[in-house]
């Protein structure tokens, strides 16, 4: 048992240690991310940056009108040709779209083939999306998000300023639209804005390894087809595999572009869509790999804290285990509180708290979801959203 102990003891030190780097790293990354370029003939590229948006639905049809409504506001005289790409609803998305003022270009799935078969899935809808499109670059969005008035002019000047060598740009997403409230949404919005900050990090250190689909921009000629990696990851796997051709992909740093979008509104829909997304990282690149590795080790070490008290309680291990803890997570607030304060985020100390608590029994649950265990509380080992599955 004491060696047990030891070895515990030496693996907290360790993470502590790689803890401090990895979070300075990060904190480097995100700086840097968010330093805008400067370019004295930026006026005159910004009259050239054009994109088209693709909107891939699927029984959106509560949703969808919104986004357009987002869009028609924003956008304003700029000529940008919106495609809204229906996957197969079975409510009034469509009618919905085509009815709108905006007058969006709709295309749906259920009239496309490949090879005979018919076409399905989120991805197939983007690719008909772009093929559909005729700018430069497209900008794909999710039709739950929320746009404000300074979107498109973010996009049109962030565009400009990329080079050649650039694949995609990722745009800020805020899991958060002010019409939830609670604890709940509040530790969401907290944990999805540390995702953010250390994917612009890995983006301007140059090893992508994450973005979202839900305010994403690609470059028509290189965007890869990644259907073969399964249904998810129409974001993370786009990056990974534009880096691996040799292309680069760059962050949006324009708070005018952020796009806003309500977390999950139960725990049935947190589970599955952290599940979600944790199944398509066997997808994953080496150093994508890496990070999520450490991201997964560091939510776990206050249990291996916990654990090695628990072998010898003593008032001395006791106020040793509290201080790391303490310790750990003062340093995981450093991290994310400038990124909340530049998500404009709400983050009182109860917010951090409850995110301190939650964090470290994370993938504990959803490593029992996905075994099984708790299929007698509603919740599947397979995650399903719009009623498929990663297999459908």
């Amino acid at each position: 048992m004491d060696d047990l102990s030891d070895v515990l003891l030496g693996l907290m030190i360790a993470a502590f240690l790689g803890h401090v780097f990895t979070l300075l790293r990060w904190r480097r990354g995100w700086n840097k991310s968010n330093l805008v370029p400067k370019d004295p003939k930026r006026e005159s590229k910004t009259q050239a940056a054009a994109f088209d948006v693709v909107v891939p639905v699927r029984n959106e049809a509560q949703r969808i009108g919104t986004l357009l409504d987002d869009l028609k506001a924003s956008l304003g005289p700029m000529n940008v040709r919106v495609w809204v790409v229906d996957d197969w609803s079975d409510d009034d998305t469509v009618r919905v779209a085509e009815s709108h003022p905006l007058a969006p270009e709709v295309v749906s799935l259920s009239a496309i083939t490949s090879r005979g078969k018919p076409q399905r899935g989120k991805k197939s809808a983007l690719l008909a999306g772009i093929e559909h499109a005729s700018s430069p670059w497209v900008v794909t969005l999710d039709a739950d998000v929320r746009l404000g008035p300074g979107w498109g002019p973010a996009w049109q000047r962030g565009l400009a300023l990329i080079d050649e060598t650039c694949g995609a740009v990722a745009g800020p997403v805020r899991l958060w639209t002010g019409n939830q409230s609670g604890r709940w949404a509040e530790v969401q919005a907290l944990d999805y804005a540390a995702q953010m900050g250390w994917s612009a990090a890995a983006l301007a250190h140059g090893q992508p390894a994450s973005a979202s689909g839900a305010n994403f921009a690609v470059r028509r000629s290189t965007y890869p087809d990644t259907r073969n990696l399964g249904a998810s990851g129409d974001d993370a796997l786009v990056v990974q595999s534009l880096h691996r051709q040799g292309m680069k992909v760059s962050w949006l740093p324009d708070q005018n572009a952020i796009v806003s979008t309500d977390g999950a509104l139960h725990l049935v829909e947190w589970t599955h869509q952290r599940m979600r997304w944790a199944g398509k990282a066997k997808h994953y690149s080496f150093h994508a790999k890496r990070t999520a590795a450490w991201v997964m080790v560091a939510g776990l070490m206050p249990l291996v804290c916990a654990s090695w008290w628990g072998m010898g309680p003593s008032w001395t291990r006791a106020w040793t285990a509290v201080c790391f803890w303490v310790v750990w997570n003062v340093m995981n607030v450093a991290y994310v509180r400038p990124v909340a304060q530049w998500f404009g985020l709400r983050h009182p100390w109860q917010a951090w708290w409850r995110l301190a608590w939650s964090q470290p029994l994370q993938l504990p649950f959803l490593v029992l979801a996905s075994w099984g265990w708790l299929s007698p509380w509603g919740i599947a080992s397979k995650p399903q959203w719009k009623g498929r599955t990663c297999t459908t």
